[in-house]
């Protein structure tokens, strides 16, 4: 009787001016559910079944509350609830109730979650930590599944960073360390407190203050704020700092600075790719980063050590968009605006939002094609996969590139070259992911054996600014691999 009574404690909550009470429904005799998603530019995305719709979701360990789409609104009430986004900008949201939301083999029943625009977020549904809270919720990369649990499993795997966490509403903390080291020297010293948030598609965020700075960045950048809130763009500098969690180190983590009124320390998506699972202990407060197994596959990766310089896919990503990068980054889908431009190259003839129609002597666009004084010039505006591939080898491959723009009738070029920055450590870089061969900056990948649980990558020279050649075995067979492209 002891036992249904906590359970109901566990899996109910009241809402004040609620009449009924939000609930979790488990399959009958299970004790976890696990729902699978995916990484889509550094988002973890699900999907939902409310009423007949399925619907395509974003799980956002940062924020405190669900919201839905006013697409799909229903029932608004006059109550609101209180939001921030990223940096800090305010709003008062109204809420409805949802009488049954289906995640996957979780139902969930009488939620209240706020409605907003979820438009740039390109989903329907934010899932929050009115939610996540009530499980031992694990983040398993290696499989590519969210697990809620009414109880957490015993960890047998040994290499592992426990971390008590901290609690505020609906949000978690957690404490770690950044600092600068030069040879034996440590500096820049500081402790922080940091927001575990999945909802920020980057290694580490902090706001930008007067000490900051002063000090030395590896780039500048105007980009979109990524905000919920707000369309303005704002600078964000870049720097490589390292990050102790626990009692390790990550050498060379992305710290990205904003000036923004959310002061929080944000501990985002990418770095917590690193991990082969993440489980976040809600009722024992604490955080449990569990390391992959070793590899001795090239330069070996070993991840008992105190200090750890593996670095994944997804960090190599925005490594090469960010730092050792062309200056300028691209919306994905046709026709491509310039979204972001670096501050450490002086753009003088384009800003963002103006439309790429050519890349080198490939054009996408007949008029420009017919201003260009090019030699061997091509139209390819007609073939969609062509130019997307087009733009896609020219960010992830090239190291000069002439993008091409029209501006009130003039055709202006602008040629740039890839900044190198990064250490020239790792030489293969790791990844949970699902494999896309295509991928213009990976030569190739391994297969994954019975001795680690992911895959290996080596990405070409022109972006990663060093020519590697390793030993590594395809289908059994031994052979000789070079990054150059």
């Amino acid at each position: 009787m002891k036992l249904k009574i906590i359970l109901l404690i566990l899996l109910t909550i009241s809402f004040v001016g609620c009449k009924k009470h939000v609930s979790f429904h488990f399959p009958k005799n299970q004790k976890k559910v696990e729902i699978p998603f995916q990484y889509q530019e550094g988002a973890m995305i699900s999907s939902v079944v409310i009423g007949q719709d399925t619907l395509k979701c974003i799980i956002d360990t940062g924020s405190n509350i669900t919201l839905l789409s006013n697409d799909f609104g229903h029932g608004i009430s006059n109550k609101t609830k209180r939001s921030f986004d990223f940096l800090g900008i305010e709003k008062n949201l109204h809420t409805t109730v949802l009488k049954e939301m289906q995640w996957k083999e979780l139902t969930v029943k009488n939620l209240e979650c706020a409605i907003s625009d979820l438009s740039k977020s390109g989903v329907d549904v934010l899932i929050g930590t009115d939610i996540l809270r009530f499980f031992c919720t694990t983040i398993n990369n290696s499989q590519s599944k969210i697990i809620l649990s009414r109880r957490r499993d015993t960890i047998t795997d040994k290499n592992y960073i426990e971390v008590p966490l901290k609690r505020n509403g609906g949000n978690i903390y957690i404490q770690g360390e950044l600092f600068k080291k030069k040879d034996t020297i440590i500096f820049n010293k500081k402790e922080v407190s940091l927001l575990l948030d999945t909802g920020f598609h980057g290694e580490i965020s902090m706001p930008l203050n007067k000490e900051i700075k002063k000090n030395s960045m590896e780039s500048s950048w105007k980009e979109p704020a990524s905000s919920l809130f707000s369309n303005s763009n704002i600078l964000r500098r870049y720097n490589l700092l390292d990050f102790k969690l626990g009692n390790k180190i990550f050498k060379d983590v992305i710290v990205a600075y904003s000036q923004r009124k959310n002061k929080n320390v944000i501990l985002g998506a990418v770095f917590m790719s690193h991990f082969e699972s993440i489980t976040i202990d809600y009722r024992n407060k604490k955080v449990f980063f569990a390391l992959p197994k070793n590899s001795k596959m090239g330069s070996g990766f070993d991840f008992t050590k105190d200090t750890l310089i593996a670095k994944t896919i997804s960090y190599f990503n925005l490594l090469s968009h960010k730092i050792n990068s062309l200056g300028v980054d691209f919306t994905s889908e046709y026709p491509f605006k310039i979204n972001a431009l670096s501050k450490n190259k002086a753009f003088t003839k384009v800003s963002i939002g103006d439309t790429l129609v050519g890349i080198n002597n490939l054009f996408f666009d007949k008029r420009a094609l017919s201003k260009a004084k090019v030699a061997n010039k091509i139209y390819i505006g007609d073939k969609k996969i062509k130019r997307l591939l087009e733009l896609y080898n020219a960010t992830h491959q090239k190291v000069e590139v002439d993008f091409h723009f029209l501006k009130n009738g003039k055709l202006i070029t602008e040629h740039l070259k890839r900044d190198y920055k990064f250490k020239k450590s790792p030489t293969l870089f790791y990844s949970f992911l699902p494999v896309n061969t295509n991928w213009g900056y990976f030569i190739t990948h391994f297969q994954k054996d019975k001795n680690r649980n992911y895959t290996l990558h080596l990405p070409y020279s022109t972006v990663y600014g060093e020519k590697v050649t390793i030993q590594a075995y395809r289908k059994g067979k031994k052979m000789t691999i070079s990054n150059k492209p």
